[in-house]
């Protein structure tokens, strides 16, 4: 696997960049599986590596989803109604630890997995702590 940390900046005309996750914002990864592919790719892989040059000489960066953009399931919205002072332990997190905590809570299908992960999560939202701190 190569990675390009700010690989969403480069021209993907031949489709061979991919998110590395579904939650990935600006990296992207060309998933090598063989020696067949390195000797297919290797005239896209040096012309990526060019543009990711460029792309880094120039400052060029990504714009990022920003925390505020991101939907508070409903779930969270109530426990925020019934817990005094929750949203405001919730919004004075890092915005990387309220990205995690929503991701992990929007992650679960069921509404009752999604309450039952913000109940669970409420004492390390007070405590200003990330999920497994």
């Amino acid at each position: 696997m190569l990675s390009f940390f700010k690989g969403a900046l480069l021209t993907n005309d031949d489709d061979v960049l991919e998110l590395p996750g579904p939650n990935s914002q600006s990296g992207r990864v060309i998933r090598i599986r063989s020696v067949d592919d390195v000797n297919r790719l290797s005239p896209i892989i040096r012309d990526l590596l060019q543009q990711a040059i460029e792309a880094e000489r120039s400052g060029k960066s990504v714009v990022l989803k920003s925390i505020e953009d991101r939907p508070i399931p409903s779930e969270l919205e109530e426990a925020f109604t019934e817990h005094d002072g929750l949203r405001e332990a919730f919004e004075a997190l890092t915005p990387g630890r309220r990205r995690y905590y929503l991701m992990h809570f929007s992650s679960a299908k069921q509404t009752s997995t999604r309450a039952a992960r913000i109940e669970r999560a409420i004492p390390s939202i007070f405590d200003g702590r990330g999920i497994g701190e």
